[in-house]
């Protein structure tokens, strides 16, 4: 079957309305500038199976990856009406029956101080997501898991190319509980840890340093292929102007909502919790539709620690 005819005229009025917001963005997220450490590039390349399978290698040296039965990027997962969905950035499923293992794989640009719980979380969705949808009848049967974040920066400030963590006994440091669930932090900025020239090459050019590695030379290729691509450019501007639309939104009503407080609690202070409310109101909406801490944090200009207690209260 056919796929759907790209509409130019549809394309030209989207590059118009991008180019009056790009003025706005910050300039590492301006359609030219993008690279690999940008999320939507991140996964439009990831879903190529033998760069993500090369990739993953790279990571996992010791790791028999398998061949790669499914690779989906931004795969949203909500089990329950009343539960907080997850968006992973390239969930991938490797191996054949009985040695399946789930993987998923987050470029991470800025430290949101919440990594290691929502390590936990996603863990938890990737367990239940295969409980509910695969025949698994025994426990003993629950595939292997790994969650990676890239990090552009170093989460623990050890110094150190690679952080995995396992469940141990507390009491006996040696031994592990054995549950397969694997945790993973990559440094980008590392210096200490015995890691091989080719992932060294990869966390370069995810800092933007390119190299003679073929991998790095095809990715490098790869993204300025896409970046001349009607196709994706227009996706890409697409994503920002929708989260544009719903930031303005969010801001117009938490204008009438700030203006509402004011007139009940006098003037100057309406005028303080106007703003705050305001704030509020826009970052409620982005939770709900998506968007990362770090893009909140940015847009609203809320501290970290008024978004964390507004994140108790949802």
């Amino acid at each position: 079957m056919a796929g759907k005819k790209f509409n130019i005229k549809e394309y030209r009025e989207i590059e118009r309305q991008y180019k009056e917001l790009e003025k706005r963005l910050p300039p590492d997220q301006r359609i030219d500038n993008v690279d690999i450490s940008n999320d939507f590039m991140f996964c439009y390349l990831m879903q190529d199976k033998e760069i993500f399978a090369e990739v993953l290698h790279r990571i996992l040296p010791d790791i028999q990856i398998g061949r790669i039965e499914l690779c989906e990027y931004q795969k949203s997962i909500r089990e329950y009406i009343d539960m907080q969905g997850v968006r992973f950035d390239v969930y991938a499923k490797t191996g054949t029956k009985g040695k399946t293992k789930i993987f998923d794989v987050e470029m991470q640009n800025v430290n949101e101080d919440n990594l290691a719980k929502r390590a936990r979380y996603y863990h938890a969705v990737m367990t239940s997501n295969i409980m509910n949808r695969a025949t698994i009848k025994h426990y003993k049967n629950l595939p292997c898991e790994f969650v990676i974040f890239i990090c552009k920066f170093d989460l623990f400030k050890q110094g150190k190319y690679i952080y995995e963590f396992e469940n141990f006994c507390v009491q006996d440091k040696n031994l592990r509980l054995g549950d397969d669930t694997h945790t993973i932090f990559v440094n980008a900025q590392g210096s200490d840890g015995d890691i091989s020239p080719e992932l060294k090459n990869f966390l370069d050019f995810v800092l933007g340093k390119k190299s003679d590695d073929p991998l790095i030379k095809k990715l490098d290729v790869m993204m300025n292929i896409a970046k001349q691509k009607p196709e994706w450019r227009m996706g890409y501007m697409k994503l920002l102007m929708r989260d544009s639309v719903k930031y303005e939104a969010g801001r117009q009503e938490g204008r009438k909502e700030g203006r509402e407080e004011g007139r009940k609690e006098g003037l100057q202070e309406g005028e303080r919790k106007g703003t705050l409310s305001e704030k509020f109101a826009t970052a409620k909406r982005m939770i709900s539709s998506g968007f990362k801490i770090p893009e909140i944090l940015k847009l609203t200009e809320l501290s970290l620690e008024d978004l964390n207690s507004l994140l108790q209260k949802a």
